[in-house]
């Protein structure tokens, strides 16, 4: 099964990204939004796992949030990969707490490296930048100018602030409604 490892988002994050996307569908773009009871902060996609791995994994983060206190969480920008000019993933940055994913990502892949936990998917070769996905572009002739346009004019100021306070394995499950995340362990900082 497909498997990730992330931070759950609350619900006042969570009516701040339903607002801006609603905003941005304004531009009448190509792009599929992300449901918001699906966002969330992605530390380390697994990929494809077996059972085994499934025990393995929680163990390891149960390890890995012993080492970590709860955080706060609030949003930035708005931005795209690879960039706005030709926006594939529509994102929103994190300002609060920042800091605290990198530590965390990064301690993650330490402790699944060091476990020999192996997935089908590699470590990434670029350094990790805590975001949200909340829509991909499905057609480049999908009026992308217009999606950069609403973008670049609106002022996204979010308010709200969360405190992360545990890390979670989610299965990932494919359909052509979009994915379905289960819930497969967590586990609590200290």
């Amino acid at each position: 099964m497909r498997a990730f490892v992330a931070i759950d988002l609350d619900e006042d994050i969570r009516i701040e990204l339903t607002r801006l996307q609603n905003i941005l569908r304004s531009s009448d773009s190509d792009v599929q939004w992300v449901e918001p009871s699906n966002i969330h902060i992605t530390l380390k996609f697994l990929g494809d796992i077996n059972s085994i791995q499934i025990e393995k994994a929680k163990e390891s983060m149960s390890v890995i949030a012993k080492g970590f206190n709860p955080f706060g969480l609030s949003l930035s920008k708005i931005g795209a990969f690879p960039k706005l000019d030709f926006p594939r993933v529509i994102w929103v940055g994190i300002d609060k707490g920042r800091e605290e994913l990198i530590s965390l990502n990064q301690r993650i892949e330490d402790v699944f490296e060091k476990s020999h936990f192996r997935t089908t998917v590699h470590k990434e070769d670029r350094s990790y930048e805590p975001h949200l996905t909340i829509g991909r572009v499905r057609s480049a002739r999908g009026n992308k100018d217009g999606l950069k346009k609403v973008i670049m004019e609106h002022d996204f100021s979010p308010t709200a602030i969360m405190d992360a306070n545990k890390i979670t394995l989610y299965q990932s499950t494919l359909t052509s409604d979009g994915p379905i995340y289960t819930m497969l362990g967590e586990a609590e900082f200290k």
